[in-house]
C-alpha cells in the first residue's frame, strides 16, 4: 500500500535559515550604517565637501584681501569685506586675536585661522593650562632668538607657536626658534629751551641750549622694542603659555667695526647700576632705545667763568680747577682740566636734571659715536687707529696735521700749578711753530680749527682725538682705575688714537693738566 508523500521543512531547518538571515542583515546594516559603512562614508564625503567649500570661500577671500594691502597682508577689514560677498554677511563672523583672525562658519560652526600672511588652517578653541612656560632669549641687532627649556618639562611631546610683537609662526616641534627683525631710524628730539643750529643727522645735527649757550651733537642709534612669548600645545590641545617679555635691541654697543674682538670687554666693564637712576647707564641704555639715539657734548667739558667776551681765561692750578661746578660745553673755553675723575663726574651729572639727563662719557655712547663715524664715512676705521698722525692736536706733531688757528695756551710746566698765559693766532699755525718760539705746551681752546678740511672736528664733534685725554665712567677690569681716552696735547707717549689699540695704560682717578671729559645728554 503506498503512503501519501508530505512535503516541507523542519524545524532544524527553519533555525539554521532564520539565523543565516539574521547574520545577512546585521552585515547588510553593518555595511551601511557602520563607522565605514556606506552612511558614514556618504556622510564623511559631504562632511569633506563643506570643508573644501568652507576653505575654498576663504581662500580666495584671504587672496583679494591681501591684494588690497600694501604690504600684502591680512587685515580684518579687508577679510570681512571680501566674506561680505560670499558667504554672506549673515554666514560667518570673524574675531581678530594675537595669533590671527579666527572666521566662523555659521551653518557649520567651523572654525579657521586665518593668519596675517594668508596661511588657513582649521582652529579649535584651545584651554589654557595654568602653568608658565620656561623659556630663554637672546639677540644680536638682526635677529632674536626663543630657546624653550624643555628640560624643565615633563611633557616634551609638544608643539610650540612663537609670538614676537603679536606675529605668530606656524606650530612646530622645535624648541628654538630665530626671527630677524629690523631695527628702526628716529628723528632727533628737541629738549627744552633748546634748538637746532646747524648740520644734519648724517653730518653732525647740532642743538644749543638758548639760556646757557652749550653745544650737542645727535648721534642716531638704531633700535626697537619687542614683546616676546611662546605657546606651547599638548596632544589634549591643552596650552601653556610664556610670560611676555619686552627685549629691546639697539645698535648702542661697546664693539667696535671692524675689530675682530671686543675691546673693551677685554679690559674694562662699566657698572650700568639701577634702571631707576637716571644717572646710570642701564637709565641710559634703556633711553637710547626709547628715543632712538643720544646726545654726545660737542665740545670737552669746560669750566665754567672762563671766558671773557669770546676769549678764555684761565686759572691754572690743581687746587683752582679741582673743585666743585657746572660745567660747560661750548667753544673758545678752557678744557676742564685738573679734575678727579669722580669730582668730574659729579659735575657732569649736575649740568641737566629735568627735562634731559646729563652725565659722564661712557664707553657705549663713545663706541657708538665712533661706529656712527664709519657708518657716516666721515672717518674710516684705519684713519682714527692711526688718528695721532692724521687729525686732532697732539705733542710731538709737526707739519700740516697740527696746523689750528684760534685762542691756545702756553704752559709752562707740567707740574700740579703750571702757570699758563693766552695766545691766539688769526691765519693757521703749527705746533712747530709756537714750540720753537720756547714754549713748552700748547693746549688749544675747545672749538680751535685745524688743518687740513676742519680735522679737529668729526660730524660737527670736537677734540674726540688729540688735546686732553678724556675720563669715562668705565671702570679698569680688576682695578679701581678709569678709563682715559683719546690723546695727549702735552705727552707724546700718551698721544692714543681715537681708536685705542692698547689697553688701560691711561686710567686712573686723580686729574692732572692733560686730563679733562665730556658730557653726553639724554632723556
Amino acid at each position: 500500500m503506498k503512503t501519501k508523500e508530505i512535503k516541507g521543512i523542519t524545524l532544524i531547518a527553519l533555525v539554521i535559515t532564520v539565523i543565516v538571515l539574521l547574520i545577512l542583515a546585521a552585515v547588510t546594516i553593518g555595511a551601511i550604517t557602520g563607522n565605514n559603512g556606506i552612511i558614514g562614508q556618504a556622510n564623511d564625503a559631504k562632511l569633506q565637501t563643506e570643508i573644501a567649500e568652507e576653505k575654498e570661500i576663504l581662500g580666495i577671500a584671504t587672496i583679494n584681501a591681501m591684494g588690497k594691502d600694501e604690504e600684502g597682508n591680512v587685515t580684518k577689514i579687508n577679510l570681512d569685506g571680501e566674506l561680505d560677498k560670499n558667504p554672506g554677511k549673515t554666514n560667518y563672523s570673524s574675531e581678530e586675536k594675537e595669533e590671527g583672525i579666527i572666521v566662523t562658519f555659521k551653518t557649520s560652526q567651523r572654525k579657521y585661522l586665518v593668519e596675517t600672511n594668508g596661511n588657513i588652517t582649521e582652529y579649535e578653541d584651545s584651554v589654557i593650562i595654568d602653568e608658565d612656560l620656561p623659556i630663554e632669549i637672546s639677540n644680536t641687532t638682526e635677529s632674536i632668538t626663543i630657546t624653550v627649556k624643555e628640560e624643565e618639562l615633563q611633557d616634551k611631546n609638544l608643539e610650540y607657536k612663537y609670538y614676537i610683537n603679536g606675529q605668530g609662526s606656524n606650530k612646530m616641534k622645535e624648541a628654538t626658534y630665530t626671527q630677524n627683525v629690523t631695527l628702526e631710524s628716529k628723528d632727533p628730539y628737541m629738549p627744552n629751551n633748546f634748538e637746532h643750529t646747524e648740520g644734519e643727522v648724517n653730518t653732525g645735527y647740532v642743538i644749543r641750549d638758548t639760556n646757557l649757550g652749550n653745544e650737542f651733537v645727535w648721534v642716531p642709534v638704531k633700535s626697537g622694542s619687542f614683546e616676546v612669548y611662546v605657546e606651547a600645545t599638548n596632544s589634549n590641545n591643552e596650552v601653556m603659555k610664556s610670560e611676555t617679555k619686552t627685549i629691546e635691541v639697539s645698535e648702542l654697543t661697546r664693539d667696535i667695526k671692524g675689530r675682530e674682538e671686543n675691546f673693551y670687554d677685554m679690559w674694562g666693564k662699566e657698572t650700568e647700576g639701577d634702571i631707576n637712576d637716571k644717572k646710570s647707564i642701564a637709565y641710559f641704555k634703556k633711553s637710547v632705545v626709547q628715543n632712538g639715539g643720544f646726545y654726545m657734548g660737542r665740545y670737552e667739558m669746560g669750566m665754567p667763568g672762563q671766558t671773557n667776551g669770546d676769549a678764555p681765561v684761565l686759572e691754572s692750578s690743581r687746587e683752582a680747577r679741582n673743585i666743585k661746578g657746572v660745567p660747560v660745553c661750548k667753544a673758545n673755553v678752557m678744557p676742564w682740566n685738573f679734575i678727579d675723575w669722580s669730582q668730574a663726574k659729579e659735575n657732569l651729572e649736575s649740568m641737566y636734571n629735568s627735562d634731559v639727563q646729563s652725565a659722564m662719557l661712557n664707553s657705549y655712547a663713545r663706541t657708538t659715536t665712533l661706529n656712527w663715524f664709519m657708518d657716516t664715512d666721515a672717518k674710516t676705521f684705519d684713519e682714527m687707529t692711526n688718528s695721532s698722525e692724521k687729525f686732532g692736536i697732539y705733542s710731538g706733531q709737526q707739519g700740516e696735521n697740527a696746523v689750528f688757528k684760534g685762542y691756545y695756551y702756553f704752559l709752562m710746566s707740567g707740574g700740579q700749578d703750571s702757570s699758563a698765559s693766552l695766545g691766539y693766532v688769526d691765519e693757521y699755525k703749527s705746533i712747530l711753530f709756537i714750540t720753537e718760539a720756547g714754549l713748552a705746551d700748547v693746549l688749544i681752546a675747545t672749538g680751535a680749527e685745524t688743518q687740513p678740511r676742519g680735522e679737529n672736528a668729526i660730524n660737527n664733534i670736537f677734540d674726540l682725538a688729540g688735546n686732553t685725554g678724556e675720563w669715562s665712567t668705565e671702570k679698569q677690569n680688576g682695578g679701581e682705575y678709569h678709563r682715559i681716552s683719546g690723546g695727549s696735547f702735552k705727552d707724546y707717549q700718551m698721544a692714543y688714537p681715537i681708536i685705542d689699540s692698547v689697553g688701560f695704560v691711561r686710567s686712573g682717578i686723580t686729574g692732572n693738566l692733560e686730563t679733562s671729559s665730556r658730557p653726553i645728554l639724554y632723556k
